[in-house]
């Protein structure tokens, strides 16, 4: 499965299904989100510029992040999402694009957020994916992260959310060594299957070294 497959696969999958209101239905954070959220926004300040990846119906992370006074741009390849995140999010930034393809620049960004995203794209360009995000953060800036805790290159379900949708994993510490290598130092690593969630991804809270 090459990288435009899998990329049409995953933006139908969303455009057709009902992920958000399966999954991204929620205003506010559960309490395993707001322990990161909470280290993130400490380290920011007011009007910080914030870039969420694959960002989704934009509730509840964007929409949290604007109460808190920070400028957030998120970019999607849904167009249904993107759509939705404007009506949630009013105050929020929103592109339909793809991250892969669009161009931002250096240094442009205070913190980026990149949750349940990665795992969309062939792992074998996981690692182009982080040297592109720490390229576009500023010196010290910050990466929130959610990567798989499995080891597979390619899985594909038929029925997520009611439409096809393709994943593509490293285990995580794969992913901690990739984030590690592209200039990151990683603050917090969590799985949050072991706080009560039914996922079971990994959350990582990293810095771009200066």
């Amino acid at each position: 499965m090459n990288k435009e497959s899998m990329q049409e696969t995953v933006r139908a999958g969303y455009d057709k299904g009902n992920y958000a209101s399966v999954y991204r239905s929620r205003l506010s954070l559960n309490p395993f989100e707001d322990l990161f959220f909470s280290k993130l926004i400490g380290n920011l300040k007011q009007g910080a510029k914030v870039l969420d990846i694959g960002s989704g119906p934009g509730i509840p992370y964007d929409l949290h992040l604007t109460e808190k006074e920070l400028k957030v741009t998120g970019i999607d390849i849904s167009e249904k999402h993107i759509s939705i995140a404007r009506k949630n999010v009013p105050l929020a930034t929103y592109i339909l694009g793809d991250f892969l393809n669009h161009r931002f620049s250096n240094d442009q960004f205070d913190a980026i957020m990149f949750l349940y995203t990665l795992f969309h794209i062939p792992r074998d360009q996981h690692k182009w994916v982080i040297s592109k995000i720490a390229s576009i953060l500023k010196p010290n800036g910050y990466l929130l992260i959610t990567v798989g805790t499995e080891n597979i290159a390619y899985k594909e379900k038929t029925n997520f959310c009611g439409s096809n949708m393709a994943w593509s994993y490293f285990d995580a510490q794969t992913n901690m060594d990739i984030i590690s290598q592209c200039g990151f130092a990683i603050l917090e690593s969590l799985n949050e299957k072991n706080y009560g969630s039914d996922e079971k991804h990994f959350w990582i809270l990293a810095t771009k070294k200066s």
